[in-house]
């Protein structure tokens, strides 16, 4: 069910039980009926609508269990609050997936889950077999008793339980906040140059960036560089206004995409670009940065060729390398006499199409464009004005550049009226 629910129609307090359905399983015909567990966790309490049970569903507003137990609209309904299940802190919400921020953090930079060696809870551990939260209790014991850390065990500090606290608000008593010490290297806007070389790869191997928010992107090889492509996006994010919280993501990717190279210091390619979207990045903001900066490499395929070149798989080959030309220089222009300007890939696709009866029709019987006459265009040409009119200015588009080109010896469309429909 996409966004906030409405309450039941019979009782008004409780969503109703489907998407399709205007009562809740309370208020059902002939009940109540027995919700069905959750789909997500399996829980078989505080069903909310949609299969989802109150803590999966991303717009339940009630309570901790039992969530429909009060009266009132749903607009009344407090958040869902619940414990982190790695600190057991208090204060968590559905926005970090019921996880307090530290743990998150945590588990990004120790990927190591087992029993911890003081408590027995199976999480994320430090190298020495503990949790986080004994960890947190060292230090606060250390503290209280004026000690360092290190010169307090663990199984010392945990013997008589653990101190929980709130999430978010972990700080030792009285120590202030720490001086910001900057560990970024000056920026060389210099160093924004691209290298004119590429280093080979012996296979290449699709990029799987899932797997890199599960296991950690490899840092950039070269810090001053990471430090100019920074600097870089922030000038362009001053100069169009960005959110901060837009600022850091395309920095994080920027990061990301230094990492992920095969030779550092060469234009980030764009196909490389476009993996962010499966990590909900945006890959077209980070293109136009690289842009801006000189820095993308745009290895993509037009759409236009692929079709082009599907299209005319089917006629001879002749007729194939005839229309090669054509498209060539239709799309890139000529230089030599005579000379031509490039068309935009919708008057090519346009003009193709428009010409392609005609084209299959002689692939049966002639399979070179050069043996094509007057008579011949005059007999595929069809009886309705807008058609016959469409027909023609796609096969002049293709006899003009071929016989400027010297493929064809005449140009049969040459000297035949049409008239505009």
């Amino acid at each position: 069910m996409t966004g906030k629910p409405k309450p039941c129609t019979v009782c008004g307090v409780r969503p109703p039980a489907m998407r399709e359905i205007p009562y809740c399983f309370v208020c059902w015909p002939g009940g109540p009926v027995t919700a069905p567990p959750c789909y997500k966790c399996g829980s078989r309490t505080d069903y909310f609508t949609s299969g989802l049970c109150a803590r999966c569903h991303p717009h339940a507003p009630g309570q901790k269990s039992p969530v429909w137990n009060l009266a009132g609209p749903l607009a009344r309904r407090k958040v869902l609050i619940d414990a982190c299940p790695d600190c057991h802190a208090w204060g968590v919400t559905r926005t970090y997936g019921w996880i307090c921020v530290a743990c998150r953090a945590f588990r990004e930079t120790h990927r190591n889950v087992a029993d911890c060696v003081t408590c027995g809870q199976h999480v994320a551990l430090y190298d020495d077999g503990s949790c986080r939260l004994c960890h947190r209790q060292r230090s606060m014991i250390a503290h209280d008793l004026g000690r360092r850390t290190r010169d307090v065990s663990i199984a010392d500090a945990v013997r008589h339980g653990q101190q929980l606290f709130l999430a978010g608000m972990w700080h030792q008593p009285g120590t202030g906040k720490r001086p910001y010490v900057k560990k970024t290297v000056p920026a060389d806007m210099r160093l924004l140059r691209p290298v004119g070389h590429r280093q080979l790869v012996l296979f290449e191997l699709a990029r799987d960036l899932k797997a890199g928010l599960r296991n950690g992107f490899p840092p950039p090889p070269d810090p001053a560089r990471e430090a100019a492509l920074i600097t870089f996006v922030g000038e362009h994010a001053t100069r169009y206004g960005w959110r901060p919280s837009k600022v850091d993501r395309v920095r994080r990717a920027m990061r990301i995409m230094l990492g992920i190279q095969d030779t550092p210091g060469a234009p980030i390619r764009r196909s490389d670009v476009a993996l962010l979207s499966r990590i909900k990045h945006s890959a077209a903001v980070v293109a136009d940065v690289l842009a801006d900066a000189g820095l993308l490499d745009d290895d993509r395929q037009p759409a236009i060729v692929t079709w082009f070149a599907a299209t005319v798989a089917e006629l001879p080959t002749p007729m194939r390398h005839e229309l090669d030309v054509w498209f060539g220089v239709m799309r890139n222009g000529s230089t030599r006499p005579p000379r031509r300007k490039p068309r935009a890939d919708a008057t090519i696709g346009t003009q193709l199409r428009w010409a392609l009866p005609a084209l299959r029709q002689w692939a049966a019987v002639r399979p070179s464009l050069r043996e094509i006459g007057v008579d011949d265009v005059r007999a595929v040409l069809p009886t309705d004005p807008l058609a016959r009119y469409t027909m023609l200015q796609g096969l002049r588009s293709i006899f003009r550049v071929l016989k400027g080109q010297k493929l064809v010896f005449v140009n049969p469309t040459t000297r035949m009226p049409t008239r505009q429909p």
